[in-house]
């Protein structure tokens, strides 16, 4: 200020703008540099992000707020130098530059607080990216216009025209932004992501998700081929989550025996078999034991028992069911269990002979 002060009165007013400007860059310069340091020693200890953010959104937004004070205050130092048009002008202007700061800050903060969200939660990150543009854009578009009202430009037909074309764009892309809020809805709840492996009901697909995009979700199913789905469909379906809550799951084999086996000698002997299985079979686990019910129970022709076990995940059961039946058939035949075949009987009455009918026919 002292610096504005020691100007000669007979400068011209283009040099005086100028040097009130290099005065006013450098004081912005020298306060941002002030101010960010002290600010990143106050929290320096924090373990938070929040204040990172902040700090962030400040730069250059600090730097160019001083500068327009500081130019705004010399021109009205110096406000005999200047004529009213030049001072209206460089006010209408430090108004805007002001505003579009204020816009920037908000819209880093924002993008800040997204990223920090994508970071710790994985589904947040194609919603981060996404929702920090479009918030970002609607705030500058609202600072653009209230720039615009400022100067005294007619904004209101500006938003109706804005308002009917965002009405056409929305219909004509119905099918389109019906997905994409389909595909923000799944990727930021507690659903299904990539890696996880899902069963379709509707569709009676079932396979591992490839990719869980804004548009569509592609399914990688066991014989290596890639299902397209959009998501507007996959989110009106039945959807089982075979990792959720976890990955390990119950894997239920029916086996059948004559009736006049002994229940407890199967159930042994299931048991005994699946734990054997358990240790030559990757991804069947002992823990917790295999266990068996006489469930279903009686059927028509057998004994019908289950015998469940813990697989670590969905396409482990495969290869436990092969090793399982293959132990249980060798040690069936060992110990003489019959597993038995459908049977029918079939009772044929004896009806009148044929001559005797057509004798009382006639």
């Amino acid at each position: 200020m002292i610096v504005l002060q020691a100007l000669p009165a007979a400068l011209p007013a283009w040099a005086v703008l100028l040097v009130i400007a290099a005065v006013a860059l450098a004081t912005g310069f020298l306060f941002e540099a002030l101010v960010i340091r002290f600010l990143r020693r106050l929290v320096k200890n924090s373990t938070g992000e929040m204040d990172d953010f902040v700090l962030k959104a400040m730069h250059p937004a600090l730097l160019v707020f001083v500068f327009v004070a500081v130019l705004l205050y010399g021109i009205l130092e110096f406000a005999e130098t200047f004529d009213a048009t030049t001072r209206r002008r460089i006010g209408d202007f430090g108004f805007a530059i002001v505003a579009f700061l204020f816009a920037l800050f908000v819209a880093r903060l924002l993008q800040g607080a997204l990223s920090y969200r994508a970071r710790t939660n994985a589904r947040w990150q194609p919603v981060a990216m996404l929702g920090g543009r479009l918030g970002a854009a609607a705030i500058y578009a609202i600072a653009f216009m209230v720039i615009l009202d400022h100067y005294n430009v007619e904004i209101s037909p500006l938003v109706a025209s804005l308002g009917i074309g965002a009405i056409a764009v929305g219909l004509a892309l119905q099918d389109t932004l019906t997905n994409v809020f389909a595909g923000i809805w799944m990727q930021t709840g507690n659903y299904f992501k990539p890696g996880h492996f899902i069963r379709v009901e509707d569709a009676n697909i079932e396979g591992y998700v490839a990719e869980l995009g804004w548009r569509t979700t592609k399914i990688r199913t066991l014989p290596n081929n890639i299902v397209v789905i959009p998501n507007s469909k996959l989110s009106q379906s039945v959807v089982t989550d075979y990792y959720l809550p976890s990955t390990r799951m119950s894997l239920l084999i029916s086996v059948s025996t004559q009736y006049d086996e002994d229940p407890d000698r199967v159930e042994r002997i299931l048991v005994e078999e699946a734990l054997a299985a358990a240790a030559e079979t990757p991804g069947l686990l002992k823990d917790p034991e295999p266990f068996v019910r006489l469930i279903p129970g009686f059927g028509e022709y057998a004994l019908q028992y289950t015998l469940i076990v813990q697989v670590r995940e969905f396409t482990d059961q495969y290869l436990a069911q092969h090793n399982i039946r293959k132990r249980l058939l060798r040690r069936f035949k060992q110990e003489g269990i019959r597993i038995p075949y459908p049977t029918r009987e079939n009772i044929q009455r004896a009806g009148p002979p044929v001559e005797a009918a057509d004798a009382t026919d006639t």
